[in-house]
């Protein structure tokens, strides 16, 4: 990779890559494969529902805890003791370190393979997933079995693939789908980087500086980090966090607007940037003064000598750096050259942070006595999307486009039109048409083979979260337990908040979403007392909706009964009196579009093997009606208390 991307290019490296890649895809085929059959690429999880295991008809349901990723982190890892809440980072824990660093060095090699010959993309969320979890567990040990080079080498070779991606996706405004996963897998591990070197940073013992070694005119506070205090893990990770903050400063359209996230929590890095510029306030940068060449006892003074990074020196030449500012700088002869280069690596850091607060729309403030992430949550983007949510049009909104196709129809005959216009309103009218019939016919036979078949399992894997009307009165406490547990995206389906507004107000809901608001079953009037208090519930849960998404909370979303997301529920209101069914069927329809199911990919291998639906998504209600709904189309539905029990986060 730096003979490709150096000023003048190697060509004949490329040929080795891709040999490397096909090397490391061959060898990550044969673990996945040496894993199933193991029974290990299943992780732990919860059987239940259906009849008899093997019975004609029978449901089995597989529950597999997530994993939690870079953007997931930092609203609940306080230490290294919460990188073991899943069973899956413990069986990872389990590794020695040598293995640990072989595996996480082969699925590295794999995601980046897909990312070069863009061959496999459909299961590159998979496989990305894999390398986050295992990088995360590995930079936790110490002494550190990577080590700085290795680390440098890592990081290197992230900055290169966004640079031969923008080169194959040219210099648009809109950056490509590749340039995206590109970037997004380049923040997510730098988010890790920093997320340990935040740890590191707290868990090193703060001293006071004697009057005698202050610097004239500077005021110091008590309880600063020296920087040779630095234990030797965080020694080693900051060239690699020094040279990722170069090449996000010579480069700001890469990332800003910030990419979509690989996983979901598109905001993880940033407020772990913010954590460290919290951290990086209370260390004493000037322990080994730095001088500059502009006549401040700089160059060509003869107590001075030049400090040349090794991070720099390694990288030189490196066609992705060539535009990260570099400003040479001077120490003393006879200062400790090791720690006078972890000075300057501290001194760029907190030039890079105070940078992103400077943006046109700025990534980090400074806000109430510290700094916080002011970046919003773009709405994640996965290859093939934009194609499936295309494919999945729902039987309501093709009749939709159907009926207004029609009314067009009519105002063209009224208002004059020409009849080269009406037969073409026609065409298009017979098309839908057309089309709806084929998608009838589609579901039909999906329905014909999940009933012939013996049997379906459906495995579960939780991140997103619809919670009904009733759990915001019920189960307040637990939904915000879920939120800030980082894990799971809470998303709020719009008619439910309009029916959380309703109730604040002292208006009966309408609609029927969640049988009963805090009563448990009966939506009739159930008396002043018991109505005033559903109220005052409904008024707090409202509170709270609108303080997370006015603090534009990375891990909470709502959603349109047409399935838009939205950044803000200041104008929330929503016309669904075209909708069919009551409002359960908006919910359940809410939960329906992250239900992407494609026979390719469910079909049995073998003729009456069982057909497997994977799902995302998980209606949290305590409804028998809309429970029953759910599971006749195949959505995963738990309880709030049940659900919290099942994911320890309560």
């Amino acid at each position: 990779m730096r003979s490709l991307a150096a000023s003048n290019p190697i060509l004949t490296a490329k040929e080795s890559l891709m040999s490397l890649f096909e090397e490391a895809k061959r060898k990550a085929d044969q673990m996945g494969r040496r894993q199933e059959s193991e029974g290990g690429s299943r992780g732990p999880g919860v059987q239940g529902g259906g009849r008899g295991r093997g019975e004609p008809g029978a449901r089995v349901e597989i529950w597999l805890r997530p994993v939690v990723q870079a953007g997931a982190l930092s609203s609940h890892r306080g230490g290294s003791e919460s990188s073991r809440d899943s069973e899956q980072d413990g069986e990872l824990g389990n590794l020695s370190a040598s293995d640990l660093n072989k595996r996480f060095i082969l699925s590295f090699l794999h995601a980046h393979g897909k990312l070069f010959t863009k061959v496999g993309m459909e299961s590159f969320p998979e496989v990305v997933s894999r390398v986050l979890q295992e990088f995360r567990v590995l930079i936790q040990h110490s002494p550190s079995p990577l080590g700085s080079t290795r680390m440098l080498q890592i990081i290197t070779i992230n900055m290169f693939t966004i640079h031969n991606a923008q080169s194959r996706g040219g210099d648009g405004e809109v950056r490509s789908v590749l340039q995206e996963q590109t970037t997004a897998l380049g923040l997510a591990m730098f988010s890790l980087l920093v997320q340990r070197c935040t740890e590191l940073l707290r868990d090193t013992p703060a001293e006071s500086i004697p009057e005698e070694e202050r610097e004239d005119g500077d005021e110091w506070e008590e309880g600063m980090v020296r920087v040779s205090a630095f234990p030797l893990d965080l020694r080693e990770l900051l060239p690699s966090v020094k040279v990722w903050s170069d090449w996000m400063l010579g480069h700001p359209d890469q990332w800003n607007p910030p990419p979509c996230s690989i996983d979901g929590c598109s905001s993880g890095v940033w407020r772990s940037l913010a954590d460290l510029c919290n951290a990086l306030a209370r260390v004493d940068h000037g322990e080994a003064p730095l001088y500059k060449a502009d006549g401040d006892g700089g160059e060509g003074d003869e107590e001075l000598r030049l400090l040349l990074l090794e991070e720099d020196r390694l990288l030189a030449g490196f066609v992705p750096l060539l535009a990260a500012p570099q400003e040479p700088c001077y120490i003393e002869l006879t200062r400790d050259t090791a720690i006078a280069a972890d000075c300057k690596r501290v001194t760029v850091l907190k030039y890079f942070l105070e940078a992103l607060c400077g943006q046109e729309q700025p990534l980090l403030a400074f806000k109430g006595g510290k700094y916080v992430s002011m970046a919003t949550s773009p709405q994640p983007s996965i290859p093939g999307d934009a194609h499936s949510r295309h494919d999945s049009l729902t039987e309501r909104e093709s009749d939709d486009v159907i009926v207004e196709a029609e009314s067009s129809v009519s105002e063209g005959d009224e208002g004059g039109g020409s009849e080269d216009d009406i037969r073409e309103l026609r065409a298009r009218r017979s098309a839908l048409t057309n089309r709806l019939a084929q998608q009838q016919r589609r579901r039909d036979k999906i329905q014909a083979v999940l009933q012939t078949c013996g049997q379906l399992e459906l495995e579960v894997r939780p991140l997103f979260l619809v919670p009904d009307t009733n759990g915001f009165i019920d189960h307040l406490t637990g939904l915000k337990t879920l939120l800030q547990s980082g894990t799971y995206i809470l998303v709020v389906p719009l008619i439910v908040i309009t029916e959380l507004d309703g109730l604040a107000k002292g208006q009966e809901s309408c609609g029927g979403s969640g049988g009963g608001h805090g009563g448990g079953g009966s939506r009739g009037n159930p008396g002043a007392t018991h109505a005033r208090a559903v109220q005052e519930k409904a008024k707090v849960a409202v509170a709270f909706l609108e303080r997370g998404f006015e603090a534009r909370e990375p891990c909470l979303r709502a959603l349109t009964s047409r399935g838009s997301q939205l950044e803000s529920i200041a104008f929330r209101s929503e016309d669904t009196s075209g909708q069919q069914g009551n409002n359960d069927d908006v919910i359940l329809s809410c939960c329906l579009h992250y239900c992407k199911d494609k026979a390719k990919d469910f079909m049995p291998a073998k003729r009456d093997g069982p057909v497997r639906l994977r799902r995302e998504v998980v209606l949290l209600t305590d409804d028998r009606n809309l429970r029953v709904k759910a599971l006749t189309r195949n959505v995963p539905v738990r309880d709030i208390p049940a659900f919290l029990t099942w994911a320890k986060v309560g």
